[in-house]
């Protein structure tokens, strides 16, 4: 081999490599849920308050089953990933009350999946409530005792732009802390999502599982022939 071949398959061969790591890279991200697709069935819902999301919704139909295995390592996914106590398997269901569902449908599986940070929307107002009292109203305090010995109108004057400023300072806290935990919740929901999707393609039987089979079995008994054949020359 020249040294011309000889380059062109070490470019060809790091190319490869090449195009291996950014499909591992990208599937890692998928899984992580940082670079997860949004398929037809993904419903992502904004809210100003929290300032990010607050629901995610996914629900996909696959075209086979999952076997009983796929079915134990997707529970243990729901409960370490997404901290769901109460996992459940009825028959062919898997289901966590108000947050994810997996039914046998029409020689498919449904999978469906609802996480909710609704529940923070309050977050910026509480914030900015406790902001005030706790910080605003101890400054209201101290300029009472400058009012004192300044004059009486310094304290409405600072009272009416301190507790303001400090309540919206806290609002504004509660709303980035909130945005904060519903983004990382979002990308732990999809990466779960994405997870239990490569557990049901490994665990999967059904048609396409019967088709391949077939497929490898009709390798066999053409290889048959073959296997015939050397073993008549050695004789």
């Amino acid at each position: 081999m020249s040294y011309r071949d000889e380059s062109d398959a070490l470019r060809s061969r790091v190319q490869h490599l090449e195009g291996e790591l950014a499909s591992a890279e990208e599937k890692i991200a998928r899984l992580r849920g940082e670079a997860a697709p949004t398929s037809p069935g993904t419903k992502i819902v904004e809210s100003r308050l929290i300032g990010g999301p607050a629901r995610y919704e996914r629900e996909e139909l696959l075209d086979y089953e999952i076997g009983e295995e796929g079915y134990e390592k997707i529970a243990e996914v729901l409960r370490t990933r997404l901290q769901l106590p109460n996992v459940s398997q009825v028959g062919r269901s898997l289901v966590a009350p108000n947050v994810f569902s997996l039914t046998r449908e029409d020689g498919g599986t449904r999978v469906r999946m609802t996480v909710s940070w609704e529940g923070l929307k309050g977050s910026p107002i509480s914030f900015g409530v406790l902001a005030s009292l706790l910080g605003g109203l101890p400054v209201v305090g101290v300029l009472a005792d400058v009012a004192t010995h300044q004059g009486p109108w310094y304290l409405p004057l600072f009272a009416i732009g301190i507790v303001p400023a400090v309540a919206a300072a806290g609002a504004v806290l509660g709303r980035k802390l909130s945005r904060k935990r519903s983004t990382e919740g979002l990308a732990g929901a999809q990466g779960a999502f994405e997870t239990i999707l490569e557990i049901a393609e490994a665990h999967r039987i059904g048609p396409r599982a019967r088709v391949e089979l077939d497929e490898e079995e009709e390798l066999e008994d053409d290889e048959a022939p073959i296997a015939t054949a050397r073993k008549a020359a050695r004789e």
